[in-house]
């Protein structure tokens, strides 16, 4: 893998274990429940993953709603 982002150094040929079955290398950002967790989800143009450990999802909506309204405010993708 080589990979250039703003928030580390390069990587360079570096070898990922296990073996990629089809590159590119998939990424989410995961997220507990902070609204700031989520907006930098889509600041960086990451899928999300809600962290729902227990209860009901649907109590989660308000944090994909959020996810969405950033998305396109900051013109993400």
């Amino acid at each position: 893998m080589t990979w250039q982002g703003r928030l580390r150094p390069p990587l360079a040929n570096q070898q990922v274990f296990p073996p990629l079955e089809k590159p590119p290398l998939k990424t989410w950002i995961g997220v507990g429940g902070s609204p700031e967790s989520v907006v930098r989800a889509a600041r960086y143009d990451l899928p999300l993953m809600l962290a729902i450990i227990g209860g009901d999802p649907q109590r989660f909506m308000p944090f994909i709603d959020l996810y969405k309204r950033a998305y396109a405010q900051l013109g993400a993708r």
